[in-house]
């Protein structure tokens, strides 16, 4: 849990940069295709230690997806806040997947 959330909340690495690298390391297919998306995500959660039982991908996917909305959308967004923001949605997503330390 530690690694992930800390690398989600990293903050020398902007959600713009990852969603570049995203778009780079993954074949054009997986992009915004929602067929794939249980797959990508049950390769994530596969990775992951001290996950919680019957999670729903879905739900992951979901907040990943509201998220980059967030930024694609900033301009509608107070822009003073929507740091915090991701983070609050990110450290929410981290509760929602790990067991508690």
């Amino acid at each position: 849990r530690r690694y992930i959330c800390k690398g989600l909340l990293d903050e020398s690495i902007t959600i713009y940069q990852d969603e570049q690298w995203l778009k780079e390391k993954l074949p054009k297919e997986y992009l915004l295709n929602i067929p794939k998306e249980d797959e990508i995500i049950t390769v994530f959660m596969n990775g992951c230690k001290n996950k919680k039982e019957n999670l729903n991908g879905h739900v992951i996917a979901n907040m990943m997806k509201i998220m980059a909305l967030a930024v694609e959308n900033k301009e509608i967004l107070h822009k003073d806040a929507l740091n915090e923001n991701i983070d609050l949605m990110v450290e929410a997503m981290c509760d929602y997947i790990f067991e508690e330390e």
